[in-house]
């Protein structure tokens, strides 16, 4: 099985070796590809000659997402794309994030806030799974006023974060930047840090927990039209 993964700055992705490892018996060729914006769409037309199934990280999630024909219900909710397959001359976006998201966090201990750093397009695939009172942090209000129109957050204002779920999805420099200029401590809290390099802090976890669970939905949906095109060949040969 020939897969893809594309988006703009690529050469960190892991999913390759994650890919690899869960469809070591599929013989699963996974490969990943830089694109600037301009390029984009032509990139994925000629992949589509070659592959069904391609993977999208960002900058280009939302992107994707527009000019999709079907979309799962949390790639609607999200307005945002992960998985993208090719099926009848037709576009299925599918988002991951957040059911990635929420298998990793079922064990942990949840505390009656949770705040997030950064308002991107994972965020909006996440925030579906969070059940208690949301705050965000992001540099700017565009970014807010969209996730608001998905599902109701607040800004967070406070100089404290005690006793916090913390998630961050922004970069870890601009991360510890953030805090050192707006003077924000950090006190037993929980950091969920959505990259793939943990924080220093005694409880955290790292992004590659989320990733590992995405990259098996993801096979799950794959490995569910493989099997529905197959049964479909079969009663089209019957009838």
């Amino acid at each position: 099985m020939l897969f893809f993964i594309i988006g703009k700055k690529i050469s960190y992705s892991l999913s390759p070796v994650i890919y690899k490892f869960l469809l070591e018996r599929s013989n699963c060729i996974y490969k990943k590809i830089s694109s600037k914006k301009k390029f984009f769409f032509i990139k994925i037309i000629l992949f589509f000659k070659n592959s069904k199934y391609i993977n999208i990280t960002i900058p280009y999630k939302e992107k994707i997402f527009k000019i999709c024909n079907f979309s799962s219900k949390d790639s609607n909710f999200s307005k945002s794309c992960n998985l993208l397959i090719k099926k009848n001359n037709s576009l299925f976006s599918y988002n991951t994030d957040g059911i990635g998201f929420y298998k990793t966090i079922k064990k942990i201990k949840y505390y009656d806030e949770v705040i997030i750093f950064g308002a991107g397009g994972v965020v909006k695939g996440i925030i579906k799974y969070i059940k208690k009172k949301i705050f965000i942090i992001n540099r700017t209000e565009k970014k807010l006023i969209i996730i608001n129109k998905i599902k109701k957050t607040n800004i967070y204002k406070k100089k404290k974060l005690f006793k916090k779920f913390i998630i961050n999805s922004i970069p870890n420099k601009y991360f510890y930047f953030f805090l050192k200029k707006k003077k924000i401590k950090i006190k037993k809290s929980f950091i969920y840090n959505l990259s793939y390099k943990n924080f220093s802090f005694k409880s955290s976890l790292d992004g590659l927990n989320m990733l590992y669970e995405q990259a098996k939905e993801n096979i799950k949906i794959i490995k569910y039209e493989k099997k529905r095109k197959k049964i479909i060949q079969k009663i089209n040969k019957i009838s």
